[in-house]
């Protein structure tokens, strides 16, 4: 007697429900459609609240998962994907404990993870120390509970759709440089726009004759 197909659909879906809820797909979905500015004005209130969220986040986080690559070509496909899939769950219960406002999600493909954050009354003076804190928590937890690192790049203030698109290219490129320099990074995209100035400024080479 063949096997009923539709049980063994129900039994693919409890082992893929078992690691992945609804929530990690929406938070996916909404972090995509904001790095690559592929939303309606007229839907961000209903987009933000897949995520329980009522405004845009004012700063995001993009966090590289060190020598994932290396890691994840030595595992079946099923182990890779729930690799990142844990270290979510262990980032969202470290933001919850520090009482952040935001939502994280996977990146898939990628060797990366994203969290948007809405800390409004962060803006000021301060605002890059209490961002550095949150990552340095982030870099904590993970390595603590398990076998990875990670590096952080964390985004200027964001006050418009458009931001975030324009960013994410910029903090994608910073992390990948910072591969060469070590493991468990934090960079401020603000410095690393400032560097980038410093190294194009351009010079007259009549300057440096005799």
């Amino acid at each position: 007697m063949n096997p009923d197909p539709m049980q063994n659909t129900s039994i693919s879906l409890d082992y893929w429900k078992a690691h992945v809820t609804l929530h990690h797909v929406l938070a996916c979905e909404l972090s995509y459609s904001l790095i690559y500015d592929n939303i309606r004005p007229d839907k961000v209130s209903t987009a933000l609240a897949t995520v329980g969220l009522t405004r845009l986040p004012n700063r995001f986080l993009l966090i590289q998962v060190d020598d994932y690559y290396n890691y994840s070509s030595k595992m079946r496909i099923t182990q890779e994907f729930f690799q990142k899939t844990s270290l979510i769950n262990i980032l969202r219960e470290r933001m919850e404990s520090l009482g952040l406002t935001g939502f994280m999600a996977n990146l898939v493909g990628l060797d990366k993870l994203i969290c948007f954050l809405c800390c409004p009354d962060w803006e000021g003076p301060e605002a890059n120390d209490k961002l550095l804190s949150v990552a340095e928590a982030f870099k904590t937890v993970i390595r603590t509970k398990s076998a990875y690192t990670i590096s952080v790049c964390i985004s200027k203030r964001c006050d418009r759709l458009v931001e975030y698109s324009r960013m994410y290219p910029l903090m994608d490129l910073a992390l990948s440089k910072s591969y060469f320099s070590g493991k468990e990074f934090s960079i401020l995209l603000e410095n690393v726009d400032s560097l980038e100035t410093e190294e194009t400024v351009r010079c007259d080479l009549n300057d440096f004759y005799p």
